[in-house]
């Protein structure tokens, strides 16, 4: 059901985006635009098949809320009111209704007001706001396009259910069995069979040196092409049995890993700071180039670790080779992953740092098949943090 929304989302938003445009008339009132926007929403959650609770002009001790779907809280605003940065006082205004609005629906009935989110919109723009523990995470606007409604869209049919950051919710939004799974791992397969980058082999040849030094790799390869288990693995993924070289499929799918662990991270790490926005939120609107930057940022240089004090925690691995390959599969892999995780609540963090380190722990096992985790029986570091060491 989940991917399914996904997709219509994905298939709705460039007509939602051209139809909220078009209603986001400069002469219009706040009402109008209200009226009208409300119509387009109602009819893209039908055509999802998506049961909306749509309470209007909502009550609450803080004021009266524009519209509340489910756990959505929508502030409408006159088109053209948003203006490009928060700083303007029309924005401040918004986003302060927004918080105020998201606390009284979260007492009136009786819920967290971590599950809740807010979003502000005149038509041409959209500012997201969600608590996160004692603080707000306020986005930078974004304007309306395809990809910020697919968002949008997304996050109004998610909250329908919601998405909470728990090992089980990611094995089924990410595990083997998931079409995000099929899809990074085939994409990143191809990329790395198809030799157009000679970095990429290189890496791949390094990698495959250090890990049979650190591991009982060599043994391991030789007998696991027969596992049966491990050609389920393949054909799961969609590559052929006959074809599939062991050592490639391993290490796509260790990328595929290695970089959603990374994003998870950069989910803790920003709830466990203090963070005022997470790094997805950025990366989920962006272009192709800026999504791309966003990642090298965070493959090469730390980000968004550092800004919060956290140093060296990652400045280059074998898995960032990803980026060499920035193909239209690559990409699509990579974007699918980020504007899920970026629909997940971090407030739902409620366990200590160490106990959020478990969680990755637990994914990994789940999200791999026993014959290529024994693997990670090391000979020198006896951990399998050897599988994701710096070159």
């Amino acid at each position: 059901m989940a991917m399914d929304l996904e997709r219509i989302a994905k298939e709705l938003a460039p007509e939602i985006s051209r139809r909220l445009l078009a209603a986001a008339d400069p002469k219009k009132t706040e009402a109008d635009f209200r009226r009208e926007a409300a119509l387009i929403l109602d009819d893209a959650a039908s055509r999802a098949g998506v049961a909306m609770t749509v309470r209007d002009e909502f009550q609450v001790a803080r004021g009266r809320v524009d519209s509340v779907y489910n756990r959505l809280v929508i502030e409408y605003e006159r088109p053209g009111a948003l203006r490009e940065r928060n700083s303007a006082p029309g924005n401040k205004h918004a986003i302060e209704q927004v918080k105020d609005y998201i606390l009284g629906v979260a007492k009136r009935e009786r819920r967290e007001a971590v599950l809740l989110a807010g979003v502000a919109i005149d038509g041409r723009r959209f500012i997201f706001v969600r608590r996160v523990g004692e603080g707000w995470s306020e986005e930078d606007p974004v304007e309306t396009s395809p990809a910020s409604v697919e968002r949008f869209l997304r996050l109004l049919f998610a909250l329908a259910v919601g998405a909470a950051l728990v090992p089980e919710n990611l094995l089924t939004d990410f595990g083997p069995k998931t079409r995000r799974a099929r899809q990074a791992t085939q994409a990143l397969y191809a990329a790395l069979h198809s030799g157009k980058h000679p970095l990429v082999g290189k890496l791949f040849e390094q990698w495959q040196t250090f890990f049979s030094e650190v591991t009982d790799y060599k043994e391991w390869a030789e007998h696991l092409q027969s596992k049966e288990e491990f050609l389920s693995f393949v054909k799961g993924m969609g590559l052929d049995p006959k074809y599939a070289d062991p050592a490639r499929v391993f290490f796509a799918v260790h990328t595929y890993y290695a970089l959603l662990v990374k994003l998870i991270a950069s989910l803790a790490a920003a709830r466990f700071a203090g963070g005022t926005t997470t790094p997805l939120a950025k990366m989920a609107s962006a272009s192709s180039d800026d999504l791309r930057h966003y990642l090298q940022e965070m493959e090469n240089r730390g980000w968004p670790f550092n800004e919060y004090g956290i140093r060296n925690f990652l400045e280059g691995d074998f898995f960032g080779w990803y980026l060499a390959t920035w193909e239209k599969e690559v990409e699509a892999a990579v974007r699918e992953l980020v504007m899920r995780l970026a629909e997940y609540d971090p407030g739902t963090l409620e366990l200590a740092p160490e106990n959020a380190r478990d969680l990755l722990k637990m994914l990994y096992h789940l999200l791999l098949p026993r014959v290529m985790t024994s693997a990670n029986t090391t000979r020198r570091t006896g951990s399998p943090s050897a599988l994701f060491a710096k070159p």
